[in-house]
């Protein structure tokens, strides 16, 4: 059987260290935080979920990698997303109803030039939404188009159902 004798040097080294790791651990997880509220602020995505900007960042993702400009993302055009995705909620279908309407409205809050809109229904993840966005000809010229601004809107339904709203403009 073996004895161990901890010294209060032992003590002294074990508290240091825990300290050092805490305090580590504390600076990395506010610098993060920081980081994160400081891109929300200068993008306007303040409001978005978690969900809403993977997906936004995966669309960003794409367009970069074809050559295209990165979207801004717009708070105006997010409140008109998420109306949109609440709407098709309540109907419980897949549907452009009113975006004409939608369109004329961001059109006069942000002088847009041109706006368009995808939506899809039940995807399970986004990489799936932008998967089938992107085989989709329509929407992958919205996708793909020359637009500089965004915003997309996820809701869900009761049964777990999700709804996707993006609008596009330039």
């Amino acid at each position: 059987m073996f004895a161990v004798l901890l010294t209060p040097e032992y003590y002294k080294m074990r508290l240091a260290y825990t300290i050092f790791v805490t305090l580590l651990l504390v600076l990395n997880s506010c610098t993060k935080d920081v980081f994160e509220v400081t891109i929300l602020e200068e993008t306007g995505l303040e409001n978005a979920s978690s969900n809403e900007m993977e997906l936004f960042k995966l669309i960003n993702d794409h367009r970069i990698a074809i050559g295209k400009n990165s979207l801004v993302f717009n708070s105006e055009t997010y409140i008109a997303a998420s109306e949109h995705s609440a709407y098709m909620v309540s109907q419980g279908k897949l549907s452009h109803d009113n975006f004409n309407l939608r369109a004329s409205k961001i059109e006069k809050k942000t002088k847009a030039k041109n706006v368009s809109e995808n939506v899809a229904k039940e995807y399970v993840t986004n990489e799936a939404t932008l998967e089938a966005w992107l085989k989709s000809p329509k929407h992958k010229k919205n996708i793909e188009g020359n637009y500089t601004h965004s915003a997309l809107s996820i809701k869900q339904d009761v049964e777990g159902n999700y709804y996707f709203t993006q609008i596009f403009f330039n």
